[in-house]
């Protein structure tokens, strides 16, 4: 954190800036970026590695080898969030799930396709 009005370095302690004596506005937990809303659902803060990978895997997914890849981390991404009842990332692991899902069901379909002609 550092002064508004001078830009020293801050360390917390305190409510005047040790160099210039400004008031220093404590941080609040609406200041801090984990508890905006906004960059909450944009940005991956609070959520598990595994609902990220997940979620990312669900996106790669339309590349049909992915899909089981997907599968498998946003299932066990949901187990992971099962057991930190605190943490986000549940809507990542769900479309890691649904998408490699379906284009894992897309991918076996093209295999058994393929093989019969």
């Amino acid at each position: 954190m550092t002064c508004t009005r001078c830009g020293a370095d801050l360390d917390g302690v305190g409510r005047f800036c040790r160099q210039c004596g400004a008031e220093v506005a404590p941080v609040t937990p609406a200041s801090r970026p984990e508890d905006d809303a906004v960059l909450r659902a944009v940005l991956p803060v609070g959520r598990t590695a595994l609902s990220i990978a997940a979620g990312y895997l669900g996106l790669f997914a339309v590349i049909p080898v992915f899909a089981p890849l997907a599968l498998i981390v946003g299932v066990l991404a949901l187990r992971d969030l099962k057991r930190k009842p605190g943490a986000l990332g549940r809507g990542r692991a769900i479309f890691g799930v649904v998408m490699g899902a379906l284009m894992s069901a897309i991918l076996l379909f093209i295999l058994v396709a393929t093989r019969l002609h």
